[in-house]
């Protein structure tokens, strides 16, 4: 995963992900709800046919088995 400033550093050139814990899980959680949903805006969910299957979805999918 990746996570820049991109007001600070247009050019990505300095990865925060470590640097910002919170702001990654803060995203991630988002992310999850989308893909629960089956959609990021308001309204009724929508039945999501992409599941959990891809690696960058790693934590979904470590959730899901219990690890």
């Amino acid at each position: 995963m990746q996570l820049y400033d991109l007001e600070a550093d247009i050019g990505e050139r300095r990865n925060l992900i470590d640097e910002r814990p919170d702001v990654v899980t803060q995203l991630r959680d988002l992310l999850t709800t989308y893909i629960h949903r089956g959609r990021s805006t308001p309204g009724a969910a929508q039945e999501n046919w992409g599941g959990c299957d891809w690696k960058q979805l790693w934590w979904m999918r470590d959730k899901a088995s219990g690890s």
